[in-house]
């Protein structure tokens, strides 16, 4: 950590004690030139004194300045930005008392050791209560950049209260919080008390007397700090063409940072309508979720922008920004919605791929879910400075400059691949996330992992010569896979809680393996059943929030309505409440084939108690299973046995026969998973590995693309895991010197490039993985 403004204090002393080391050192001896110097230095110690007593005088005096601007109820965390620094174009113009709930830059003061003690209350819960319901926020925000790097703003709250309590609180962090109003009917009430509440970020108002059930009107005025830090409301920078250093204000809300841009009810189902007004530097523009109406000049150098009224939608989806960018534009979906995708001015051009393929991927998901894009418009931003890819808000995403910028000539086929998948990515949350929302965090896997789904829908619509499908297994399979088969792994559905725990759950375990499973959910129910499933759930709960057993009771019924009678919940839960998966494996008996299951690890010494989580399944998985038998040599195209070519292993069934199939080892290879669209690895007899490898020597084609590619990354998985020889996975690449396709000498490289990374590094073993892997 660098620190650019140390203190004065600490300077100025370490300069003075350095002079006072470098003179000549002092004799204590009964000389007479010692005896000469003793009033010198006793003048000089004198000096010393009289300088500290000074700068304790002044301290202590900065110090009661400071604590008298603070609320009497008032947690002191740091400097505080007083009223003189309010630029003067803001609103409001009252003096207010401030109530400190951030640490600001320059601070003096230090930051108390420990939360003061409030008293028993229901803030000491980290979840807000039921019996409130925000129903609309009225928010300006003044944004002033440099040379203040602050902003400040007012914001109104009608809510509605179910219960009768003294108290009535949100959330709110790194705010200063002035003039608190609580007002019932045009009557203000009366406080007791008013005070932040550190640990769950509330700030909490305590009426004189109880608050019957009723509609209230929460009001405050607060400042923040421009950060840097990529949350909440922050600032980031560029140069402009010109060379010139430019500061803009971008946000970032999900999922708990919201409450450090303005005060607010700050839970994904407390779900509200938003009335923003932004006040932005005249030479600047402002953008946020819904179109501009209207403008008015504040000062001589700010200006106000008036936005239209926001749908329902929950706080983190919210953006503002204040920028000096460009943009292109075009329109798309059934209600022509206006699609802007802004940019800096000198890369403006940049923006050209991501407009050509925004509106279509839209279009077609309005298409998908036969449910049309609500909001008049759908814009898209690239900012210098963004922590994840980009973020889902409703009307204005904003992407990480990579993310969405492709330059001809510069930018790579990755690059371009990339940019597809993430705008298909947050324009599907567009349905999942934004217009049915996670209830609570512990089941964020709902937006993230449909998200990472239906991505490939999208792209497969742009790029349907990329074969995302089979693509998908090298991509999300691949990833879940990896940290799945860890015993530090975690449950799709845990309990989360603070928002530390909320911040880890944005995984690959929500996102990658989220999918995953939802791969398999369609692929067992069918296209037709999964999609009026789906369609059937968003119909129900739009502009509201959902669990995930209710996504679960909307296929069921779709299930049992096309005929399949499938209970989604009592299969899904296996894969969703508990961590890890399956291994199958296939053997032979009596020309029989068998099938068992056990949990997959990648590191088979692994402890299996060094975890938090338990299994109530013991680690077994109701698992719909594919398999196919094929004849040595063989031509034809892979066909799956079985009823509808599905085979469900029971998660209490020891082992499970396939009906009506026959096998011999000898002569006939069997293969699991067709398609690669379970979510589990497949074992098999060495023999038949054998067998699988000279078939792919022989006429790879009979096989899929995601087949060819997930029989690599399984044998090598299995190897890595002691399951299997490494050469039984290393013939399973000599085909590739025959493959003209990516997808499987991706799986490939990949798979060698793990295997390399444990190897001696020896011209001995080098040379036999040419051979093995075919470069010659």
């Amino acid at each position: 950590m660098s620190v650019d403004n140390p203190t004065c204090e600490h300077s100025e002393g370490a300069k003075k004690f350095g002079t006072m080391e470098s003179q000549e050192p002092i004799s204590f001896t009964n000389s007479s030139k010692s005896k000469k110097r003793e009033p010198i230095l006793i003048i000089i110690l004198l000096v010393l004194f009289v300088i500290s007593l000074a700068f304790i005088i002044l301290y202590a005096q900065e110090k009661d300045d400071n604590d008298s601007s603070e609320g009497s109820s008032g947690h002191q965390g740091g400097g505080t930005v007083t009223p003189t620094t309010l630029p003067n174009e803001t609103k409001p113009t009252s003096t207010p008392t401030y109530v400190t709930t951030t640490t600001l830059p320059n601070a003096t003061t230090p930051a108390p050791t420990s939360e003061p003690d409030y008293g028993p209350g229901p803030w000491t819960n980290v979840r807000l209560p039921t019996y409130f319901k925000p129903h609309h926020y009225d928010l300006e925000l003044v944004v002033n950049l440099e040379p203040k790097l602050i902003f400040s703003g007012d914001v109104s709250v009608n809510v509605t209260l179910s219960q009768e309590t003294p108290y009535m609180y949100l959330h709110t962090n790194k705010l200063n919080i002035s003039n608190p109003t609580l007002k019932k009917d045009d009557t203000v009430i009366k406080l007791k008390r008013h005070f932040w509440y550190k640990k769950n970020e509330f700030y909490v108002m305590e009426a004189e007397q109880n608050l019957t059930s009723g509609v209230y009107v929460i009001s405050m005025e607060f400042i923040g700090k421009l950060d840097d830090d990529l949350k909440g409301l922050y600032r980031s920078t560029y140069k402009n063409q010109n060379g010139t250093k430019v500061t803009i204000a971008t946000t970032q809300l999900q999922p708990t940072d919201a409450r450090k841009a303005f005060p607010c009810f700050d839970e994904p189902s407390f779900k509200a309508t938003f009335t923003v007004t932004m006040v932005r530097p005249k030479d600047m523009i402002s953008i946020s979720n819904m179109p501009q109406i209207g403008s008015e000049k504040r000062s001589d150098s700010m200006v106000a922008d008036h936005y239209e009224k926001t749908v329902i939608m929950p706080t983190y989806l919210l953006a503002f920004i204040v920028c000096d960018f460009g943009y292109l534009q075009d329109y798309a979906g059934e209600q022509n919605a206006s699609m802007k995708y802004y940019a800096t001015k000198g890369q403006l051009d940049q923006a050209e791929y991501a407009r050509s393929v925004g509106g279509p991927i839209l279009s077609h998901f309005e298409e998908y879910f036969n449910i049309s894009y609500p909001l008049p418009k759908a814009d898209m931003i690239a900012v210098p400075d963004f922590a994840a890819g980009a973020m889902e808000n409703w009307g204005l995403i904003i992407y990480r400059e990579t993310a969405m910028l492709f330059k001809d000539g510069q930018s790579s086929e990755g690059n371009r691949e990339r940019i597809v998948q993430v705008i298909a990515h947050e324009l599907a949350h567009m349905w999942f996330g934004n217009l049915v929302t996670t209830a609570w965090w512990d089941d964020l896997w709902l937006n993230e992992g449909f998200a990472s789904f239906v991505e490939y829908i999208g792209v497969n619509h742009i790029h349907p010569d990329w074969n995302m499908n089979d693509m998908f297994v090298n991509l999300d399979m691949k990833n879940a896979f990896r940290l799945d088969a860890l015993v530090t792994s975690h449950p799709i559905l845990l309990p989360v809680n603070h928002p530390d725990e909320i911040n880890e759950i944005f995984d690959s375990i929500s996102y990658n393996k989220g999918a995953t499973i939802i791969r398999m959910l369609q692929y067992f129910l069918t296209e037709k059943i999964f999609k009026n499933g789906l369609i059937n759930y968003l119909n129900a709960h739009a502009y509201g929030n959902a669990k995930t057993k209710d996504l679960w009771n909307y296929l069921t019924m779709a299930s049992k309505a096309g005929g399949k009678d499938i209970n989604v919940a009592e299969v899904m839960d296996t894969w969703t409440l508990q961590m890890g998966f399956p291994v199958v494996n296939v053997t032979e008996n009596s020309g029989n084939i068998i099938l068992t299951q056990q949990r997959f690890l990648s590191d088979p010494d692994a402890n299996i108690s060094n975890t938090k989580f338990t299994s109530d399944y013991g680690y077994k998985w109701h698992i719909p299973f594919t398999i196919a038998v094929g004849q040595k040599q063989d031509n034809s195209e892979v066909k799956t046995v079985g009823f509808e070519g599905l085979i469900w292993m029971n998660r209490t069934s020891d082992e499970t026969t396939v009906p009506n199939k026959t096998w011999d080892p000898n002569t006939q290879w069997v293969k699991g998973n067709i398609g690669q669209t379970g979510y589990y690895r497949v074992n098999y007899p060495t023999k038949n590995w054998e067998l699988l490898a000279q078939q792919l020597q022989y006429n790879h084609s009979v096989f899929s693309l995601g087949d060819r590619a997930g029989l690599i990354l399984d044998a090598f998985a299995l190897a890595d895991a002691g399951l299997l020889e490494f050469k039984y996975a290393l013939n399973m690449t000599k085909y590739l010197e025959k493959e003209t396709n990516f997808i499987p000498w991706d799986s490939g490289y990949s798979s060698l490039s793990s295997l390399t990374s444990i190897l001696p590094k020896s011209e001995k073993i080098y040379t036999g993985l040419r051979v093995s892997f075919c470069i010659v």
